[in-house]
């Protein structure tokens, strides 16, 4: 029986949650001067199969002027070195993943960059 997959499989999973934690930690402190990110929280932190990168998905808690999907995507974009930042600090690999973004709002479509 080969295990290799089974563990690989559980790294990636526990890679996803650490960056799941560092990012959610991240958005709120980074939403105490930034008002479009505030009330954006972590969805969902998810492999992209067959490449390296994750696809990180947040929500958000209401809809209004300042935190339209668009303008909350621009200032994710804008934040994501310190994203990363946040996820090499949490992970403990080597190599810190390179992330798509993408806004799950109620009513409003998902915005990818």
């Amino acid at each position: 029986m080969d295990r290799v997959p089974d563990r690989s499989h559980r790294k990636t999973l526990q890679l996803c949650a650490q960056a799941a934690r560092a990012i959610e930690l991240a958005l709120a402190e980074l939403s105490a001067d930034d008002d479009a990110l505030d009330g954006v929280h972590v969805v969902s932190v998810d492999p992209v199969p067959g490449d390296p990168r994750l696809l990180v998905t947040v929500g958000l808690s209401t809809i209004s002027k300042e935190t339209a999907p668009a303008r909350v995507h621009a200032s994710l974009v804008r934040h994501t070195p310190r994203l990363r930042a946040e996820v090499a600090e949490a992970i403990s690999r080597k190599k810190v993943p390179d992330f798509f973004l993408r806004i799950a709002a109620p009513g409003a479509p998902a915005v990818n960059p």
